[in-house]
Formats: C-alpha cells, sequence, structure tokens
C-alpha cells in the first residue's frame, strides 16, 4: 500500500508544479507584452492635488500609490483605464475609468 500512496503523491506534486510553472508563464508573458501608445501617455505620477496622495503607474503595467496604502496593475482596453488594486495583504478590487 505505501509505495501506491508515495507514487500518487509524487504524481499529484508534479501535476501541480507543472500547473503553476505553466500559470507563472502566462501571467510573466501577459505584463510583458508593449505598451500601446495610449498606454504610454499613462505612465508616470499623478495627482489632483498636490496635497494629496499621488498614484504611479508604471511600464510594466504595476500602479502604487505615493503612501504606500495600495498597489495594484493596470490596463487600457477600448480605451478604458483598468486598474486592479488591493492594500497588501488583502485581496484586489477593479475599477474601471472612465465611468
Amino acid at each position: 500500500m505505501k509505495p501506491k500512496w508515495i507514487a500518487w503523491l509524487v504524481l499529484t506534486a508534479l501535476v501541480v508544479g507543472l500547473f503553476l510553472v505553466l500559470l507563472a508563464l502566462l501571467v510573466d508573458t501577459d505584463q510583458h507584452s508593449s505598451l500601446s501608445p495610449l498606454e504610454a501617455r499613462v505612465i508616470g505620477e499623478w495627482s489632483h492635488d498636490p496635497a494629496e496622495t499621488s498614484r504611479s503607474f508604471f511600464a510594466d503595467r504595476s500602479f502604487s500609490t505615493s503612501n504606500g496604502q495600495f498597489v495594484g496593475t493596470w490596463h487600457v482596453t477600448d480605451g478604458r483605464l483598468t486598474v486592479t488594486y488591493w492594500q497588501p495583504l488583502a485581496l484586489p478590487t477593479v475599477t474601471a475609468w472612465p465611468q
């Protein structure tokens, strides 16, 4: 009985490992595609009031706020900016502009 159990454990670990590698490759490939001219205009630090928190958009499509409260990712689809953000150690929230 033990050899069967060990074989199933090894097989399960291999399948899960392969799945995680494929998922990492998919995510990595998506984030490194070139920026469109519209997306390139988003790159930079944005704030509507200098006294308030600014929002930074980076070329790797990551996003953060100057006070470190939120981090996340962004993309532009059909002229609409979508930001997926979360507080560190929290679940993501999606917001799209313009609304």
